[in-house]
């Protein structure tokens, strides 16, 4: 009888050891999934703000510029930077004021 308890109780603590093993592997993957929803979350909430923001740029080329934004881009050959991007967007700014001004003078 002495025997087997001892067999039964080394058996018990192999058992309880592979259960705190077990235990431990199961709340780093809870973790890790944790983690997982939550980036997963960020990207939805980037993803929802980039469409957001592509819908009022789309909205805003068209009713400033008349054109879809796939069609001004395929007529620009290369994009603009640096001082031609300044240039460019001064020449915008003065002739949409110059618009607005004939606008409201008539």
């Amino acid at each position: 009888m002495e025997e087997q308890k001892g067999a039964l109780e080394k058996e018990w603590e192999a058992a309880r050891s592979r259960t705190a093993v077990l235990e431990e592997s199961v709340r780093g993957k809870r973790q890790s999934l944790d983690e997982l929803r939550a980036e997963r979350s960020q990207r939805q909430i980037e993803k929802a703000r980039n469409d957001a923001d592509r819908d009022y740029l789309r909205q805003t080329c068209v009713a400033e510029l008349n054109a879809q934004p796939e069609d001004l881009m395929a007529q620009e050959a290369q994009l603009l930077i640096g001082e031609d991007l300044v240039t460019a967007e001064t020449n915008y700014n003065e002739m949409k004021a110059r618009v607005e001004a004939m606008g409201r003078s008539i």
